[in-house]
């Protein structure tokens, strides 16, 4: 397998990255990953293998890794396999098992891998106003607006914190609309939380300080450490 230069590209806040073997033997995950599988609700990871703590839902992620991985000649439905997995805390966790071609250093095809993509409903994502004054040219204010209405806040609410009138948060409100080319706040609101954010931090190699660990004894790269950059 070709080692991921940039990991960090792969650390987006509010997406877990797991990929696996056609067995479900855990090769690399993000640290969003690591959140879900060291909680062991919904997802787990059973002796290096990821796994369901409920056994039906296992049974069917199994299947799912088993179908991607496959030649493509021989699967029996649609590349990508979509499945929730339920969880005794909070809403299901949405997953989509997708095959993952492993290349050697010589540039040839091995075994596929599968590569599950994790998202938590009830987790919202990071949305930081500086990258707003970036992408869509906002003032610190507008985007600071902007980032408070994204995370549940009402104009009403924003008077008293903001010591402002609400004359003034309603005309930095259409200026924000005007320059992201959104509508209406609830188009703005939902711009914003599609947009891509890197979660915050430092992160080596995932490595779950409580909970299911990984069974790195027949994975020697895994308790390798990744630099993430600063």
């Amino acid at each position: 397998m070709k080692p991921i230069s940039n990991p960090t590209a792969l650390d987006i806040a509010g997406l877990g990255i797991v990929v696996a073997t056609s067995a479900g033997r855990i090769t690399w995950f993000n640290a969003m990953a690591e959140e879900f599988l060291s909680r062991g609700d919904g997802l787990l990871s059973r002796y290096g293998t990821i796994s369901s703590s409920d056994r039906a839902t296992a049974v069917t992620l199994a299947d799912r890794i088993r179908q991607v991985t496959q030649p493509q000649s021989s699967r029996r439905s649609a590349p990508e396999q979509a499945l929730r997995v339920a969880r005794v805390t909070g809403s299901p966790l949405m997953v989509l098992v997708a095959s993952l071609a492993q290349q050697t250093n010589d540039g040839e095809i091995c075994e596929a891998s599968a590569m599950l993509l994790i998202t938590d409903p009830d987790r919202r994502p990071v949305i930081l106003g500086r990258h707003l004054v970036d992408w869509f040219g906002l003032t610190p204010a507008e985007a600071d607006l902007a980032v408070q209405l994204a995370n549940g806040a009402r104009l009403e609410d924003l008077t008293t914190l903001k010591g402002v009138r609400i004359s003034t948060l309603r005309s930095q409100l259409r200026a924000v609309l005007d320059k992201t080319g959104a509508e209406r706040q609830a188009d703005l609101v939902g711009l914003l939380h599609r947009l891509p954010t890197l979660r915050p931090g430092r992160a080596a190699w995932p490595r779950p300080a409580s909970g299911p660990r990984l069974n790195t004894r027949d994975n020697p790269r895994a308790s390798d450490r990744l630099d993430f950059g600063t």
